[in-house]
């Protein structure tokens, strides 16, 4: 099944919003401090959203040479939180603020940093489904 360039892409910049929105939410509206790796997935995910907005608006297939390296950055970043949860390396995510005490768990078993690397993992699949083919 062949997948159109333009519905890829603007599936991945869907997620970017709604993963964005997500954020902004628990940090501002549920007043939940983000760690060190949580700041470094919001550096990867807001400029992606800007950028795809933009890819999509213009049908532009060459959105993977600019997202996917993002992508890589915020999924590096929950591994590493991701590490920081299970072997509890306190030193990882910064002073003040621990992964361990303040995770949000989606149905009471799946942490966020889980769910933000997996949406990195499908963004960047979109992503390279939807890229541009150059002609041969």
């Amino acid at each position: 099944m062949k997948i159109p360039r333009l519905p890829a892409i603007y599936l991945a910049w869907v997620l970017c919003l709604a993963g964005s929105l997500m954020s902004l939410y628990f940090s501002e509206l549920r007043h939940i401090e983000p760690c060190r790796f949580c700041w470094f997935q919001r550096i990867a995910l807001f400029p992606l959203a800007i950028q795809l907005g933009i890819f999509t608006y213009r049908s532009d297939g060459s959105a993977a040479i600019y997202g996917i390296p993002l992508c890589f950055v915020g999924f590096s970043a929950a591994v590493l939180q991701s590490l920081d949860l299970v072997f509890d390396f306190h030193a990882l995510c910064g002073p003040g603020i621990s992964c361990r005490e303040g995770m949000i768990y989606f149905f009471d078993f799946i942490p966020l940093c889980w769910v933000s690397g997996a949406g990195f993992v499908v963004i960047a699949a979109l992503l390279w489904l939807g890229r541009r083919v150059q002609p041969t």
